[in-house]
């Protein structure tokens, strides 16, 4: 079977998922800033534009592979970029692929993740027919492991020092999935 994920837009009363490009590159840079963005990333702040520039050529270079795809999320209430969904290792066999995603830390808490990611469930489980969708997460990242759970994903273990941080410290993975039964 050869499935893959395409570049669509999506909208949704609140959000769009638009794909990845340099026009988003101001609001991308100015949430790629924040400090408390990356407290559960592997890697460091962007202090430049470039620094975001180059992040973002090499996730719009990915998403030219039908099995991977980046979109930002904007908010249509701000008109602004706020985050960033992507949908990786698409495996044909299995049926499956990762999600990935950030919101911008001044916007935590007001719903804008429920609003992506049941949007790209929807996608992935009706348009695209996909059986499993796996997200790692960092142990540590509560609000992240509960707005996954909202979503319908399960906990299915953990993978110990999974994450090396960008001050050397590792922590651990936690591994939510979530299957398609009604396919």
């Amino acid at each position: 079977m050869n499935i893959s994920i395409d570049p669509i837009i999506f909208a949704s009363q609140r959000i769009a998922l638009e794909p990845v490009s340099f026009y988003g590159l101001d609001d991308f840079h100015e949430y790629s800033m924040y400090p408390d963005f990356y407290k559960y990333l592997e890697f460091s702040p962007f202090v430049t534009i470039d620094d975001s520039k180059k992040y973002l050529n090499k996730i719009i270079e990915r998403s030219k592979s039908p099995l991977e795809q980046y979109w930002f999320i904007r908010s249509k209430d701000h008109d602004k970029i706020i985050g960033s969904f992507a949908v990786v290792n698409l495996d044909s066999n299995r049926l499956s692929v990762d999600i990935g995603y950030g919101v911008s830390p001044l916007y935590w808490g007001n719903g804008y993740f429920t609003a992506a990611i049941n949007i790209i469930v929807d996608y992935l489980f009706n348009d695209i027919h996909l059986h499993r969708i796996r997200a790692l997460t960092s142990k540590l990242n509560k609000a992240s492991i509960i707005g996954l759970e909202k979503a319908g994903f399960k906990n299915e273990g953990v993978m110990i020092d999974y994450y090396r941080q960008f001050d050397g410290r590792w922590s651990d993975a936690a591994i939510m999935a979530k299957i398609n039964y009604e396919k």
